[in-house]
């Protein structure tokens, strides 16, 4: 009697499908990075057709789901939604009975929108308040336009709204949102975590640093590749959210490895007043004697307090994003290298909100924008855009985005 397999089915299927979406991915970003515009241009088409049959694919599974719903269990559509479904049945040119079997509603349902149409009070109350105050078709045109050039996971709605406002227009995050999905209701705002007293009344200064150089933060993360198991180890300015240092580890890094670490970093910016970190291993009463006699001040949070080295956290939550698309190599020399460049970008070329849109690098020279204006779609400025992204070492997912935004007073009619 022959044993069963040892491994189920389904697993060996995720295998390979994780397999086949790691080599599709190095495909595509190889091709998109190629000097030939030809191949660069064959790359996106590409990519068109693949989101476009993963969206099949996804569209599919719902409407099948909605569909075996019985009518007076199916989720109501919104205000917003239902105008959405009569602009779509316009621009495609459907039916209300091909309408109706897209959006798995009855077509009598639509006919009683469209009728509501004629109608203010009950066309208000079905479909919603027109937006009359919306934004200039050139500002709409350059979200969309930066949506289309920058599809990345990381290069989200408060990206776009800070990339915007660095060329001088003020726009927020949500209505870069609404201009996407046209619109969805508004996302509350997370409530950030209450800090207990220690933070609050002793370690103000640790959190908020009045200056470059002041407060680093130094902590490890484990990421995967394939078959191997790798440590990171990240040194972050607390003023500017800089990246001092990154270096990858093929094992847990030693007590002596980060001092090396440190001391390179050291040598290059100059001391810091106070170093924070977590308390691992590496970081114990060897460690502390070293920074005593190099004149750096020890941190260690509470056990269980990660508030005080969130910094660091949030560089690591931004590099696996970027990890998972672009490390397509299998020795640490290489990825080292990806480290260096990724580090670069993220110090000269990524803006934080939390800088008032400053990237790392203009935080610690003093940079400083002119306040953003808004520009209305019947306001008394003309916008002109132009809009060009670049990769950084020829990876694309490093964006370099330049906008050039000229305003000119509108002519009268």
């Amino acid at each position: 009697m022959s044993k069963p397999p040892s491994t189920p089915l389904w697993q060996i299927i995720d295998a390979v499908a994780t397999l086949f979406s790691r080599a599709y991915m190095l495909a595509r970003a190889r091709a998109a990075s190629c000097p030939s515009p030809v191949l660069r241009m064959m790359a996106r088409r590409d990519h068109t057709h693949w989101e476009a049959r993963m969206l099949e694919r996804e569209l599919a599974v719902f409407r099948a789901h909605r569909t075996r719903l019985e009518p007076h269990r199916r989720p109501q559509y919104s205000p917003e939604q239902r105008a959405e479904i009569i602009q779509i049945m316009r621009l495609r040119g459907w039916s209300a009975k091909q309408s109706a079997n897209r959006f798995v509603i009855h077509p009598n349902t639509i006919r009683s929108w469209i009728k509501a149409l004629k109608n203010k009070g009950r066309g208000n109350r079905l479909l919603g308040q027109p937006p009359w105050n919306k934004y200039h078709e050139g500002v709409r045109w350059l979200v969309h336009e930066l949506r289309h050039l920058c599809p990345e996971r990381e290069f989200g709605a408060r990206t776009i709204a800070t990339h915007i406002m660095r060329a001088g227009i003020r726009i927020s995050r949500s209505t870069v949102r609404r201009v996407l999905t046209e619109p969805p209701p508004t996302k509350p705002k997370r409530k950030k975590p209450r800090l207990d007293d220690f933070f609050t009344m002793r370690a103000a200064h640790l959190i908020d640093p009045k200056r470059p150089n002041q407060v680093w933060h130094l902590d490890l993360t484990s990421v995967k590749f394939l078959w191997m198991h790798l440590r990171i180890a990240a040194i972050v300015d607390g003023f500017s959210r800089r990246l001092i240092a990154l270096k990858v580890y093929r094992t847990a890094p030693t007590t002596e490895q980060m001092i090396r670490l440190l001391g390179r970093a050291i040598m290059h910016e100059g001391n810091p007043r106070f170093l924070i970190t977590d308390h691992g291993c590496q970081f114990q009463k060897v460690f502390d004697n070293r920074l005593d006699k190099l004149g750096v001040k020890l941190i260690q949070g509470r056990v269980g307090s990660w508030q005080i080295n969130t910094k660091v956290e949030r560089v690591f939550r931004t590099l696996k994003l970027w990890q998972r698309l672009s490390l397509m190599v299998i020795s640490t020399r290489s990825i080292q290298r990806q480290l260096n460049l990724y580090r670069m970008w993220y110090n000269r070329h990524r803006p934080h909100t939390s800088l008032g849109i400053l990237t790392p690098s203009e935080a610690v020279a003093g940079h400083r924008f002119s306040e953003a204006i808004p520009v209305r779609w019947r306001g008394e400025l003309e916008p002109s855009f132009k809009i060009a992204r670049d990769y950084l070492g020829g990876d694309p997912h490093l964006p370099v985005i330049k906008i050039d935004a000229e305003l000119r007073p509108r002519l009268a009619a």
